[in-house]
């Protein structure tokens, strides 16, 4: 057979080759012929990838290497010709302790010849007129293989892993070879595991649990020198940052995973965990995350704290609550602003696109885990009713803030909590009490529904005595057709202006004459009572102009007129009075 020379050596000729030979090599898992198969597709790839430089099988193969001989060095028969060969080689034929899965030794001998085969293309290659294309990433797959292969063969090759492990990271940091530190806190799992079991072969000193948390502690100086910058200090200046945009997070998360497994070394290591999960989501502006920490920490201490009632663990989540429903109330937001500058960038910018509405999140929140966590306090000290007590007081509090503030969830929460919380009161304890529950329930629906309707403009509600309606009558757009704005003040409508906010009256003109749906020139409206005029942007006016439309054709618009209202908090609300 001849092997065809190829002109083609284009990029698009060569990603193609490269997935030719990926190809190839997941075809060898397929071998049933005892080697027949697997050897020569895996010698032709690696033969093909040293010769044309493909990175990315260069890379994969030593993965390939173990992988072809783990499966089949445990799953041959006496019938299989390579396999068998192999497998009664001495000392090679042994299987190995150095990866989780028994491996046979004679691993090596494939490991090893991507090197060799790196050899013995590589003067061909300087000879090229552009000069070599093998670089630090080219050579790094190979340096693997060496390091593997001369591995498996120790007599105790627990204690090949942690240098393997160690002069990668150098070696990827000192050329510039980042992409390794994806898998560095898993690597450094493995190395320091079987560092651990080499030490104390009876595994009485928790080998596991110190493997993790020096993962963990890796993971956690990896993030610190990202942030710092030094992780890229040998990067090349053609290297693209843009692939490590999530190293930084990756990295945080990979080393809170392990940080939270090792309890046998203390009960109390993955709380004080997840208190640094907290710091960590605070700082950095993650309102989500940092509530999924609240709930980590309560299961972290009941763990650590497994000789003391839950009901007392509970109040930790419940002080995280009544401090959010103090937030919320006094309009504070206790979250950072994070500011990501052009540099960050390179390093994580991980940005997530939602506008945090803090009142809300953690008003309903914190009201939630206040109410969830007071129910097993309330067991432990016996006193049922508190439960009911905490329900009310907190939707009392949301009621009267949501139509003070005009915040729809508040009002619903209390809509839904304060008579739930009345009632279940009465159910505590039964005869005259429940009857006088059902009532103060009944009553706070019916003061609700009358606050309610006194809000749509319904006239259920009433102003306060003796008290006069400020009366203004709302300017038209200035520069629309003095014909348009000389109309009879009968058909201009009047409002009435709250102490709390601005209402405009918008009047509705009809103008036969035009086919244009944009029927106002300029969007600048004035009041007679006030120094100053508004100017609203067309595209809001075009909205409401379609609402006032719809609305149009459900009631009379003879007997309502639009109103547009600022309230105190800047919210646009488009409401109806009646005329």
């Amino acid at each position: 057979m001849r092997l065809k020379r190829i002109y083609d050596l284009s990029q698009g000729a060569r990603n193609f080759g490269t997935l030719t030979l990926l190809a190839l090599l997941f075809i060898g898992l397929t071998d049933i012929s005892g080697g027949l198969l697997a050897i020569p597709i895996f010698s032709l790839a690696i033969y093909r990838a040293t010769k044309h430089v493909s990175t990315l099988i260069l890379l994969l193969s030593p993965f390939f290497a173990i992988t072809y001989s783990t499966i089949f060095g445990n799953n041959y028969s006496d019938n299989s010709i390579l396999w068998y060969t192999l497998g009664n080689i001495p000392y090679l034929g042994e299987f190995s302790n150095l990866l989780i899965f028994d491996t046979p030794r004679w691993v090596s001998l494939l490991l090893l010849s991507i090197p060799l085969m790196v050899l013995f293309n590589i003067s061909e290659e300087k000879q090229r007129p552009a000069g070599s294309r093998y670089g630090p990433e080219q050579f790094f797959g190979p340096l693997i293989a060496t390091l593997l292969g001369l591995s498996f063969l120790l007599p105790d090759e627990k204690l090949a892993p942690i240098f393997i492990v160690s002069l990668l990271t150098y070696g990827a940091w000192k050329y510039g070879l980042l992409h390794w530190f994806w898998i560095t806190p898993i690597a450094t799992y493995w190395a320091i595991l079987n560092l651990v079991e080499m030490i104390d072969p009876s595994k009485s000193s928790y080998p596991v649990e110190y493997a993790t948390f020096t993962a963990g502690i890796v993971g956690l100086t990896q993030y610190f020198l990202i942030k710092n910058r030094m992780l890229y200090a040998n990067a090349k200046e053609s290297f693209s940052f843009e692939e490590l945009r999530y190293l930084a997070p990756t990295s945080r998360i990979m080393a809170y995973c392990f940080l939270l497994v090792p309890d046998g070394i203390s009960d109390f290591l993955p709380f004080l965990t997840s208190l640094l999960i907290t710091f960590d989501t605070f700082k950095n502006n993650r309102p989500w995350l940092f509530h999924c920490s609240i709930l980590l920490q309560t299961f972290t201490l009941t763990l650590a704290l497994n000789d003391v009632d839950f009901g007392h663990i509970s109040l930790l989540p419940v002080t995280y609550g009544l401090y959010m429903i103090y937030c919320s109330w006094a309009e504070y937001n206790p979250f950072p602003e994070t500011k990501f500058e052009e540099s960050d960038i390179k390093e994580e910018n991980v940005e997530f696109l939602y506008n945090f509405d803090y009142q809300y999140n953690l008003g309903l929140i914190g009201s939630s885990l206040t109410i969830l966590f007071i129910v097993p306090f309330s067991d432990t000290i016996s006193q049922d009713y508190l439960f009911e007590i905490v329900l009310i007081t907190i939707s009392a509090h949301h009621m009267i803030l949501g139509f003070k503030r005009d915040q729809g969830w508040r009002r619903i929460f209390g809509l839904i909590g304060l008579p739930s919380g009345i009632i279940s009161f009465g159910i505590e304890f039964q005869g005259l009490i429940l009857v006088l529950a059902l009532f103060l329930a009944a009553l706070t629906l019916i003061g609700q529904a009358v606050l309610y309707s006194s809000r749509g403009g319904l006239g259920i509600g009433s102003t306060i005595e003796g008290e006069e309606p400020i009366l203004s009558k709302v300017g038209l757009p200035s520069k629309i057709n003095t014909t348009t704005t000389n109309s009879s003040p009968e058909k201009h409508h009047t409002s009435t202006v709250a102490d709390d906010s601005n209402k405009i009256k918008l009047v509705k003109q009809v103008i036969e004459e035009t086919s244009q749906p944009n029927i106002i020139s300029d969007s600048l409206f004035y009041s007679d009572k006030s120094n100053f005029s508004i100017k609203l942007d067309k595209t809001i006016i075009e909205k409401m102009e379609i609402n006032i439309e719809d609305a149009y054709k459900s009631f009379d618009p003879s007997l309502w007129s639009p109103i547009l209202k600022i309230n105190s908090n800047g919210q646009l609300l488009l409401e109806w009075e009646r005329i």
